[in-house]
């Protein structure tokens, strides 16, 4: 009877147990029950100075609502309303709150939750009716803010046009001397309209942030309806912000022909050093309010620049990216190319923080590889590849050559290569046979895609055109304890290493890309190998490489595929479309 108590009471704290590690929040997510049963999404962070031990934040709500607020690093939350992570507000006034540490260092705190209603309290800036703010009397509260991130008006959205529906933002960062940069997405993605109602809503919002350098592109864009005193002193005393007022920055007012209000640009830009002209490279945006800033201007960055809105000023777009009907263009995504017809927009050409240029391709041209040093994580169940490879010149379907492996013989035998003997092959070596795909040419100056998959059941081989082949294998062996070899099928076939070019390849561990391997050059040495996009990791190999040309966006679609001409945006990759069987692409 006892020993079956005893195996009772442990079933059940087995159960316990398991079930307290069923569940787990994600990343960007507060765990406000803390054994991950009740997740909620972070919207906007604050990330604070380093403080000292037992350092406190401090932050004051007066809307309505139930809000979530992670502390972090083992931090406490405190104040009226707060339970745990939790904070319900049944009124809407204000009330402070605390996050306190034991431990010194600096601290994220996250917030999620909503806002349902906000503090009708006078309408202007006597009344104690921000929304949130972070600026106290109290222990110089703002200056511990280093950084924020998010949007703001996720957790506190405009609910409707009446006032108790509007958020205002008075002083929410004011005195946060060590701000250095404000995201664009602070105030999007909750409705911020505006209106008549909106009476005072940015007013001193960032005054005497001293440190903060630009101002972001679309930062009020969402904006469309004026109010009283909307933006009055909104940056004033930010003394190094500098640079211009980005075309977006009011893009919603300015779209919706730019209403104005009693008041609504009182001393916005005072004691900033924000320009009074446009600079070289760059074209006044003209709106109905230049005569309230205070004689700043807004600009637009023309020609192939971009807005940097970290540094206030025009970026030249990447090399080859020169297209500018985007009017104002704030991001480098928005600058554009225009590929001609059978080419598609590959991988930008600079790659690992501007240290490496992608090339083209790069040629082995004395049968020796490259050793990556990566090996495949020994947990994953599926293998899957898709490398783009060509010749110089004619390759014989005589020969036997292997383009990547991994494969190890003998007593671990296992792994797998991909080459080609007139056919694209893929090899298990554990079973020590092959999967044959489609037959075709290894020809001078074409170019070849081929994706390959292993698990431990199965293969399959698609060559780009579509067609497949699969198979099933028994006792296989998707890893082993061999790194990844370019040229090479992982256990030194000299007789077998690929001369020819290998231009990308990219590797992928049950869905997830966790290599992506592109043709580059060192930029200070000179020396040819492969880099790898994911883990910011260079390889040259065991021999000197032919450097094929600097690869421009524009790359050849391959082998069984088209593309028409089109204009590309910086970092999307054009649509190629297969061509029909046995056709060429155009």
């Amino acid at each position: 009877m006892l020993k079956r108590m005893v195996s009772v009471l442990f079933a059940c704290l087995f159960v316990v147990l398991f079930c307290a590690r069923a569940y787990a929040c994600a990343s960007g997510e507060i765990d406000v029950s803390g054994n991950g049963s009740n997740c909620q999404t972070s919207k906007f962070e604050v990330t604070t100075t380093n403080l000292a031990a037992n350092g406190t934040f401090k932050f004051a709500i007066s809307a309505e609502g139930t809000f979530y607020v992670d502390c972090g690093d083992g931090g406490t939350l405190s104040g009226t309303n707060a339970s745990g992570k939790t904070i319900s507000k049944s009124t809407n006034f204000s009330v402070s709150y605390t996050c306190t540490w034991t431990a010194a260092g600096a601290h994220k705190v996250r917030f999620g939750g909503a806002a349902t209603e906000y503090s009708t309290v006078g309408l202007d800036v006597t009344s104690d009716n921000a929304a949130i703010t972070f600026y106290t009397t109290i222990s110089n509260n703002a200056t511990k803010i280093a950084s924020v991130s998010g949007s703001l008006a996720a957790v506190f959205p405009q609910l409707g046009s009446s006032a108790n529906q509007i958020p205002q933002f008075i002083d929410t960062f004011k005195g946060a001397t060590n701000l250095t940069s404000i995201p664009s997405t602070l105030f999007s993605g909750g409705n911020l309209t505006g209106g008549s109602n909106a009476k005072y809503m940015f007013y001193q919002t960032f005054e005497d942030c001293t440190g903060l350098a630009a101002i972001p592109a679309g930062l009020f864009a969402d904006i469309t309806s004026a109010g009283n005193s909307m933006f009055s002193s909104t940056f004033n005393g930010c003394t190094s912000l500098g640079g211009f007022i980005p075309s977006t920055a009011f893009a919603g007012l300015v779209a919706n022909s730019s209403p104005t209000a009693t008041n609504m640009w009182n001393n916005t830009f005072n004691n900033t050093q924000l320009l009074t002209s446009c600079p070289s490279g760059t074209t006044q945006f003209t709106t109905q309010y230049e005569s309230n800033w205070g004689g700043k201007v807004s600009c637009i960055c023309s020609g192939a620049n971009y807005y940097n809105g970290t540094s206030g000023t025009c970026t030249a777009c990447p090399a080859g990216y020169t297209g500018n009907t985007t009017n104002g263009k704030t991001d480098a995504s928005q600058c554009q190319i225009s590929c001609a017809a059978g080419t598609y927009v590959a991988t930008p050409a600079t790659v690992g923080s501007t240290a490496y240029t992608r090339l083209e391709y790069i040629e082995n041209p004395n049968g020796k590889y490259i050793d990556t040093g990566f090996k495949h994580n020994p947990n994953a169940t599926t293998i899957r590849g898709v490398l783009r490879v060509g010749v110089s010149s004619n390759l014989s379907s005589s020969q036997n050559v292997n383009f990547i492996g991994d494969q190890v013989s003998g007593t671990n035998a296992g792994g797998y290569s991909l080459g080609w003997q007139g056919y694209f092959k893929l090899w298990t070596e554990a079973t020590k046979d092959r999967l044959n795909g489609p037959a075709y040419a290894m020809t001078a100056g074409t170019v070849h895609e081929v994706e390959y998959s292993v698990t431990n059941t199965s293969r399959s081989l698609t060559y780009d055109t579509g067609e497949t082949k699969s198979d099933t294998i028994k006792n296989g062996k998707v890893i082993t304890d061999n790194t990844i070899h370019i040229y090479d099928a992982g256990n030194h076939q000299s007789n077998r290493q690929f001369k020819g070019r290998i231009y990308d390849l990219q590797v992928y561990e049950d869905g997830v890309l966790v290599h992506n391997f592109v043709a580059a050059r060192e930029n200070s040495s000179g020396t040819v190998g492969i880099y790898d996009i994911v883990t910011d990791t260079f390889k040259s190999g065991t021999g000197i490489f032919t450097a094929g040309p600097d690869a421009g966006a524009c790359s050849n679609v391959g082998i069984g595929y088209y593309s028409n001409a089109s204009l590309t945006d910086y970092g999307s990759v054009g649509n190629r479309l297969l061509c029909t069987n046995g056709s060429a692409h155009s």
